[in-house]
């Protein structure tokens, strides 16, 4: 590993956390999708990523995400649509091809899971927040 890789890394590390879960909920899909087409390696570099998200602009320094599409493009090398569904009030339809993200809000807070785990455990937003809306991507081999 050369020094250049870890120079500074403390630094973008200590203003990334706690207000980085849809950038974790993105790496997770893509190790997800990776892995379902037995595409090694199935995970993603996190340096790497949160190195290239900022770089190209597709995540903030405060760490908003400003294109969840271009960053899955980018971890998959392969080519994604996204639909989203708003105010789910029922099971929402998600193919066997297709990943999803959920959006919950409470007040001002938002936060952002998968449907089958959290990157964060015991989010007061999910657990008495709001479902917004679900964000379904399709990722194109």
């Amino acid at each position: 590993m050369s020094k250049s890789r870890y120079e500074g890394l403390q630094n973008e590390l200590c203003n990334f956390s706690p207000v980085c879960c849809f950038f974790l909920t993105l790496l997770s899909i893509a190790e997800d999708w990776k892995a379902d087409n037995k595409i090694e390696p199935a995970t993603v570099d996190f340096i790497d990523a949160l190195r290239s998200s900022r770089k190209n602009g597709w995540l903030g320094i405060d760490n908003m995400m400003y294109n969840d599409v271009k960053l899955l493009e980018y971890l998959t090398g392969a080519k994604v649509t996204k639909r989203v569904v708003t105010n789910p009030s029922g099971p929402i339809d998600v193919a066997d091809d297709e990943y999803s993200a959920a959006k919950y809000r409470k007040g001002s807070n938002t936060h952002f899971r998968r449907r089958y785990f959290d990157v964060f455990n015991g989010s007061q937003t999910v657990a008495k927040g709001k479902l917004e809306a679900v964000y379904v991507y399709k990722i194109w081999r």
